[in-house]
């Protein structure tokens, strides 16, 4: 893979819009993602976070079967988030052209959806969401003296 990150520049180069099962490399507003399934910069608040490095390592063992430097990626993704926190969105994009993967293909994308799928449990992130109470529910206490009252269900 080393080789193949050196000789970037005999590819041509683009970034690609977020769409569903794109494969190429975003760089936008809404961060940084290889495909529509891996995320390597989010935003998180009003900040943008990289993924951690073992998820970095994750990309490069399933996808590139161990080759390539996660360290070097890392940094690399460092200095667009970088560029993005300072809302330089053209810089990061530019960045973004000379990031050492491009694209992947047909195969690391069904191996990367695969690993997503199983890492998840199944967790579809299209799927409505519910919110969880803030805690327990309490039960309304009869007794007059000045014992608390345990949490349990509510009665309907």
């Amino acid at each position: 893979m080393e080789a193949e990150l050196r000789s970037w520049s005999r590819i041509e180069r683009r970034l690609h819009k977020r769409q569903p099962d794109f494969t190429g490399l975003a760089v936008d507003e809404q961060g940084v993602s290889l495909g529509s399934d891996f995320p390597l910069v989010r935003k998180v608040g009003l900040k943008y976070q990289l993924v951690s490095r073992d998820e970095i390592q994750s990309l490069l063992e399933i996808a590139f079967e161990g080759r390539g430097n996660a360290g070097a990626i890392t940094s690399y993704l460092n200095r667009i988030a970088k560029a993005l926190n300072s809302g330089e969105v053209a810089r990061a994009q530019i960045l973004g052209l000379h990031f050492p993967i491009n694209f992947l293909s047909e195969r690391q994308t069904r191996l990367l959806k695969r690993a997503a799928v199983t890492e998840k449990g199944g967790f579809n992130q299209d799927e409505p969401r519910t919110t969880l109470a803030a805690g327990p529910t309490l039960v309304p206490c009869a007794r007059s003296d000045s014992q608390a009252c345990v949490p349990g269900p509510a009665s309907s």
